[in-house]
């Protein structure tokens, strides 16, 4: 009813113009500086459905990262196709966009590293292909709902995508040689490299194993 934006309704950011999106994007900030968070300084569209107007509108509010780039949702949601994949962060229009990481898990398709839509084994080989290649990040993406299994009309925990969160958290702390966790907040821009990079491919077996997880996770 208090709408900052009378009348207009979307589900997406990127159906608002850019300067709709700056005061959105504002009003989301001030709400949050007075839930406590001061130093808001990265962005993800819900949906991933940005586009580079919202990379504008949050320029113009201070904001400097982004992570609203999702491979699986260039032909849907996420109207930020760019001339090549990204697939390491890039500077555009002031902000740094860091592409939510991705592998080919088949020919011609690519698989985002969302810890429910990979295998343990998916993970930590597109992990450790990342740190061969020298890349600088490698985003994964989460929601708490995902440890929850909510099909046929009960809930549960989801076992299987609670052991792929506890053994990422294992494996991440093994190889604290080859990897530093980190918040958007501890980023130095001046140390982002500007690297062209090119992504990896898992193997048939990993995939297949992915296949019966979900299965599993679906019959459950």
């Amino acid at each position: 009813p208090d709408s900052i934006l009378p009348g207009r309704t979307g589900s997406n950011i990127r159906e608002f113009s850019e300067d709709e999106q700056t005061l959105l994007i504002a009003r989301g900030i001030e709400m949050l500086r007075a839930c406590g968070a001061e130093d808001v300084c990265a962005f993800r569209a819900g949906n991933f459905g940005a586009n580079f107007d919202t990379l504008r509108a949050l320029d113009r509010n201070g904001i400097l990262y982004d992570t609203s780039y999702n491979i699986g949702f260039l032909d849907s949601n996420c109207e930020m196709q760019t001339e090549n994949l990204l697939f390491q962060p890039k500077n555009i229009h002031n902000v740094y966009e860091f592409p939510v990481s991705f592998f080919k898990d088949r020919p011609n398709h690519y698989r985002p590293t969302q810890l429910c839509a990979c295998s343990s084994c998916e993970m930590e080989k597109a992990l450790m292909e990342a740190w061969k290649h020298g890349w600088y990040s490698f985003v994964i993406v989460s929601h708490s709902f995902e440890l929850i299994n909510r099909r046929r009309k009960k809930v549960r925990a989801d076992r299987i995508v609670i052991k792929r969160f506890n053994r990422l958290c294992h494996f991440l702390a093994k190889h604290r040689d080859k990897f530093h966790t980190a918040t958007f907040s501890e980023l130095a821009p001046d140390a982002i490299p500007a690297v062209a990079s090119q992504t990896f491919r898992s193997n048939l077996f990993r995939t297949v194993w992915r296949y019966v997880e979900q299965l599993t996770i679906r019959c459950s």
